[in-house]
């Protein structure tokens, strides 16, 4: 098993708590770890894209949720989902992290919401739906900027591979 992808999924945090600080328009906040864990996944393989989602939704979860366990299963849902698609989609450099950005996003908000709504918890998917279409806009336009990010750590760590 490689280690980079759960190095990206971590050094993403990072990412998380300056963007967030910054800027969330309407109350959707970017989801970086998520983004990492998907592209992760879609570079590797299932068993990785999907301990990467559940170590991104993990550390949401002791971070900053109520429920523990809520995203970790969300986002490990959808690692396993994008290391499938992984190995029937070629990954150029706009198009697939463009939708991967919009349809994880959207994807782990309804899985949650239906999560919660078996735990017994009264939220309404009529109140979320703005934020849950925000959200999804926003991690689709900063897709690209994250596969980028990863395609460069990957690159670099075969140059210095080579070099050794």
């Amino acid at each position: 098993m490689r280690k980079w992808p759960f190095v990206v999924v971590a050094a993403s945090w990072l990412c998380q708590a300056a963007v967030v600080a910054v800027v969330s328009p309407r109350g959707a906040v970017p989801d970086i770890p998520l983004l990492a864990s998907q592209f992760a996944a879609l570079l590797t393989d299932p068993l990785t894209g999907g301990l990467a989602g559940l170590i991104a939704g993990l550390q949401q979860d002791l971070l900053a949720s109520r429920y523990i366990g809520l995203n970790a299963l969300s986002k490990a849902a959808c690692g396993l989902i994008a290391g499938l698609a992984g190995r029937r989609v070629y990954c150029d450099r706009f198009a697939v992290p463009f939708s991967v950005g919009f349809v994880a996003t959207l994807l782990c908000n309804t899985l949650a919401f239906i999560i919660l709504r078996l735990a017994g918890a009264g939220v309404s998917l009529f109140d979320r739906m703005p934020v849950i279409a925000m959200a999804s806009l926003y991690n689709a336009l900063l897709g690209p900027v994250v596969f980028a990010a990863i395609g460069g750590v990957r690159a670099a760590r075969s140059v210095l591979r080579r070099q050794v």
